[in-house]
């Protein structure tokens, strides 16, 4: 094993507060009611497209809608996000060991230099955020790009996650997976997957 690639949202940042904050400012503006963190925190790990798609209603024009999102979270996307515990900790421990370091998202790319640089500095060899030139998780295709910048194979690699989004991106890049159970999704929901969960990142010191 020499690459780690890991989920962003939910995974290694907890970004629920700023992202449904972000979405409720873009459905005050259509005249819509707040949602609460759960009604948010269910659509999360898809994209920020699958996201805004489904906090919507049918009448309302979905560019604007997107646009007025990444507005907002532009503006507020560092209010209240912060890093799971240990994860910090925990990458350069990996790093310390000779791990390569990834990170694989479906968030979109336009957010993505910023977060990495405030939360990770240099921890991060490469990282892919959602593209239109490719489609998002979990389509394989990232991951595939993400082996292929390091010229490494499926078995070199293995994917750490906490939605069954990420379990199929693993799956169908023939990635072995790491599920935790701390994220968006509670841990019962991922116990029909047939991988390993963890419920603290640090955990990964010792598999790994």
């Amino acid at each position: 094993m020499k690459l780690v690639i890991f989920d962003l949202d939910g995974t290694l940042l907890n970004t629920l507060s700023d992202l449904t904050l972000s979405i409720n400012l873009m459905r005050q503006d259509f005249n819509l009611p707040k949602l609460k963190y759960k009604e948010v925190q269910k659509f999360l790990g898809f994209g920020n497209l699958y996201l805004v798609k489904n906090t919507i209603t049918a009448n309302i024009d979905f560019e604007k809608a997107y646009a007025l999102f990444v507005h907002y979270y532009q503006i507020h996307q560092f209010d209240h996000t912060k890093l799971y515990p240990h994860v910090g900790l925990t990458i350069k421990k990996l790093k310390a060991k000779g791990y390569l370091i990834s990170i694989n998202s479906n968030k979109n790319e336009v957010f993505m230099e910023r977060i990495i640089t405030k939360f990770f500095g240099d921890q991060v060899d490469f990282y892919l955020g959602a593209s239109l030139q490719y489609p998002p998780k979990p389509d394989p295709t990232a991951m595939n790009i993400i082996l292929k910048h390091f010229n490494l194979s499926e078995q070199e690699a293995i994917y750490i996650g906490d939605t069954e989004v990420d379990y199929q991106s693993a799956l169908n890049a023939k990635v072995k997976c790491i599920l935790v159970t701390y994220g968006f999704r509670p841990g019962s929901s991922l116990e029909s997957f047939p991988c390993l969960k963890i419920d603290k990142i640090k955990r990964l010191e010792k598999l790994l």
